[in-house]
Parts: structure tokens; sequence; C-alpha cells
């Protein structure tokens, strides 16, 4: 548990990180819009960063999913010390059908480990979306870097084990301050990703672009923004 607990810390301590920060998060409340009663799933929560984050920022149901057992009983353990109204599941079958008006995927998408998954996943978040509800996923970018060095600046580098191909191996190597984690992610094609969503069932299938929230002159994220890691995508559930 308490390997879980560590992982899930990193991660909360993460949405600090400048271009997190500064471009994911201001992108993502953009996205998600003013209506703060819309019914939000986190799919693929782990152990409770952006769900704390969602109801700070005014959202009233929230409710965090993860195939993880003990990265949800960690989320748990941070809703019991801070309650903030979050359930945490990690079975779909505990959670009704067609019973939320968004679903955000933050970097799920970029652990499935071939279209296969992929497209497991999509219908999995299809499912629980109510008519006319959306998706908001962020995934890595198909035209990242392959600089490892290019992006250590933000805390992390992106290694390819070879030449890219749908489903080839990204390792996303952790190397912020005294931290040295490395987890395997998977390239795949926008091309491929819009496919699978298409597939899926989704409609308007679209890359958003960054809504920073600071000033023009800040060399390091704007260098971040010539490449960044990963892209944004939205597609809603067709009308039946």
């Amino acid at each position: 548990m308490k390997n879980f607990n560590n992982l899930a810390d990193f991660y909360n301590k993460s949405l600090l990180w400048p271009y997190r920060k500064m471009l994911e998060l201001p992108t993502l409340k953009k996205w998600l819009g003013e209506d703060v009663l819309v019914r939000i799933l986190d799919y693929g929560c782990g152990g409770g960063a952006i769900s704390p984050w969602l109801v700070s920022q005014g959202y009233k149901h929230v409710v965090g999913y993860d195939t993880s057992i003990g990265m949800i009983r960690s989320a748990q353990e941070h809703e019991a010390r801070t309650p903030k109204n979050i359930q945490y599941v990690n079975e779909m079958r505990s959670i009704p059908d067609y019973s939320f008006d968004v679903v955000i995927a933050i970097y799920l998408l970029s652990y499935a480990t071939n279209k296969v998954h992929l497209l497991a996943l999509l219908q999995s978040m299809y499912q629980a979306l109510a008519p006319q509800g959306k998706i908001i996923a962020i995934a890595l970018s198909p035209n990242f870097s392959t600089d490892p060095e290019y992006y250590r600046p933000y805390g992390f580098r992106l290694i390819a084990q070879d030449t890219l191909h749908d489903g080839s191996q990204v390792a996303l190597n952790i190397c912020e301050a005294s931290t040295d984690i490395t987890l395997p992610t998977y390239y795949y094609s926008l091309e491929t990703l819009k496919n699978r969503f298409e597939q899926a069932g989704f409609s308007n299938v679209t890359t958003l672009p960054y809504s920073p929230s600071f000033s023009n002159n800040d060399p390091a994220l704007l260098n971040y923004l010539q490449c960044p890691h990963c892209i944004i995508i939205t597609a809603h559930k067709k009308t039946p």
C-alpha cells in the first residue's frame, strides 16, 4: 500500500509542474465549461489527482474510476482525510450506464498496449456517457519530440524504443528532483486515435488548442508549446 500512496502523492504533486498548472489544467477547465452541475467521470483516476482538482474548480458531481485497487484505496484514503464528496470505484459495473455528461481521460489512452485495448477503453467510456455527452482525453502526441532530452526541463524524458508505429513503446522517464520512475507508454498516430474514437461510437472527434494561463514572455513554456508531448482530444456521443 505504501508504494501506491507514494506514486499517488507523486501524481498529485505533478499538478504543480508549470506545464501542467499553466497549460493542461487551464485548457481542461476551459473545455469542461462553466456548468458546475455536470456529472464528470474521471476515468483512470489513479490515486486521485485530477478529481480533487475538479472539485476545487467548483464541479459538484465527480466520480473517479481506476482498475487498480491499490490506487483506488489510496484515493479513498485521501478522501477520508480531506472529504470532497468524491466517490472512487474500481469496477465499471458499479456505475450505471449513460450516467455522465463528461468523461475525462488524462493520459490513460497512452497506456493502451495495442489498438484492441485502445478501442475497448473508448467503448467503456462511451457506455458511461449520457446521450450527447462528451469525452476530453489527454494522450501522447503523435508529434512529440524524439530527442529524449527535449522535455527534461519539464521533469521528464520520452525515449522511443524503435521506429514509431501504432503500439510501439515509448518509455516515460520521470526525472524531476529526486524522482526517477520509468513507465511504459504507447504511440498511436492521430489517424488511428480518431479512427478508434469513431469505431467506439463517437462523433466530431477534434483536437483542442491549449489555453495558456501564463504571459507570452515565459520562454520555457513557449518552448514546450513548440512541441508539446501530448494532445487534447474531444468527441461527442452520437445522438441515438
